[in-house]
This record gives C-alpha cells, structure tokens and sequence, in this order.
C-alpha cells in the first residue's frame, strides 16, 4: 500500500496511501475501485486504486497539493496537507482485512516533513480506527506538538487495553523523516530517522487489533476536531508479520 491513484476529473493524481480525498463542494462523481488489484505496469509492492474524490474544504489544489520529497539523487512525490487556519483535508483508504494485525506483530512507516509553524496540538499522520471510539480497537501514528509517538489499542483476556510509545523529541523544522511504529511481541517501538536507540512503549502490546474501520491518512475526519495533520507526507506502509 505505498501508491494510490485518485482520479479526478478524468485527470489522475498519483499520491501516496490514497483512496478519497475530502474537502468541501461538490463531489466529483465516483469511478471503479479496484481495490487491491495490481497493475501489470507498475512494481508489485504498488497498488492501484480508482475511487471518489469528496469535496469537503475550500478547494483541493489549496486544501492537498502535491510536492517533492528529495530522493537520493532525485524526488518523490509527496503529498502536503492544509496549513493551520487553511482548510481540512483527510485521505481515506477502505477496510481491508490485511490492514488488521490482530496479535501479530506489524509495521507503520511513513515519511513526514513539518516546519516549526504547522504544529498543532493534535496532529494524526495516519490511523486506523479512533481511541476509544472504536470497537476492535485503533493504530495510529501522530505528531502532537510535534513529537512523533504511536499508539495502539486492542482487547487483551476481554479487557481493553492500549499502548503508547513516544519519541524523545520534536521533528519540526527538521526537514523529512523516516518514523517507524512497530510491534514485535509484547514491545511497541518508535524510531525516527532509523536511530540506534528506538523508544519503547512502557506498557505491554500484547492485544488484540482487528476492526472495520477505514483508514485515514492527515487527520481522524473533517469535523470538528479533526486532529488535523498540517505537515507533508509521503511513502505511508502498513504491514503485517
């Protein structure tokens, strides 16, 4: 799940980890979902998916633009989200059931970039499922304040039960950087720009994650609250084992 095709308005903007981008008027009509069909044409760790674009804030070329991620000795396109007061924007990826780790154990990675001025005291990168708000429970990787941390809630012996690592340190003004969330048994880490020395959660992991929500990419949704991301972000990869 590392590239994902909107197409829009017969035109197709190729961005990361996207199903539906929301920001405000008027829907463009829906085109066919392919799901996780793979495209003869691409690299197969690439997925494919045509889907709706909702329009949910002022308008998408100022809400969600696209920009470059230096790259070794090129780019990558990324994707950046509203500044702070410009509008909401979130993108959705459906329920799937390889985007469930249950008890195994899994890795979140993305690349994120947020300047000094887009930090917010809520800032969710990408999630699946809400704390709290959703039966089977979440995972999320977040930069409130600017510090990376990722959180993980689940069912344990029927309890529910969750976990949280936090990184040292904000990455605002830092440039782009590689996060990592993972768990590997009963220990959920986070790293940040591959670090010898990852931080570990101080609560134990071992749950149960499996729920139908859909995944979203910049913010929980696009009401009140939103916890919106107001930073870039490119190479979203969730997976299990």
């Amino acid at each position: 799940m590392t590239l994902v095709v909107v197409e829009q308005l017969g035109q197709e903007i190729p961005v990361h980890s996207v199903l539906a981008v929301f920001t405000q008027h008027e829907p463009v009509p829906a085109a066919v979902v392919h799901g996780d069909q793979r495209r003869p044409d691409v690299p197969q760790h690439v997925v494919h998916v045509t889907g709706r674009v909702d329009l949910f804030a002022a308008d998408l070329e100022q809400t969600l633009v696209g920009v470059q991620r230096p790259s070794g000795a090129g780019t990558s396109p990324a994707v950046r989200f509203p500044a702070p007061g410009a509008g909401k924007a979130v993108i959705q990826v459906p329920d799937a059931a390889h985007l469930d780790p249950g008890t195994a154990d899994f890795t979140l990675t993305a690349m994120v970039k947020l300047n000094a001025d887009e930090v917010s005291a809520g800032a969710n990168v990408v999630q699946k499922g809400t704390f709290g708000g959703t039966t089977g429970g979440q995972w999320k990787l977040q930069v409130d304040g600017g510090v990376p941390s990722c959180r993980i809630a689940g069912v344990q012996n029927g309890l529910e039960v969750d976990a949280m690592a936090t990184w040292s340190g904000s990455i605002a003004g830092a440039g782009w950087k590689f996060i990592e969330c993972k768990r590997r048994g009963a220990v959920l880490s986070i790293n940040v720009a591959n670090s010898a020395t990852p931080v570990d959660a101080p609560q134990d992991a071992t749950m149960d994650i499996t729920s139908s929500a859909k995944v979203f990419v910049g913010a929980k949704g696009t009401g009140t609250n939103n916890d919106q991301f107001h930073g870039a972000v490119d190479n979203v990869v969730f997976s299990v084992g």
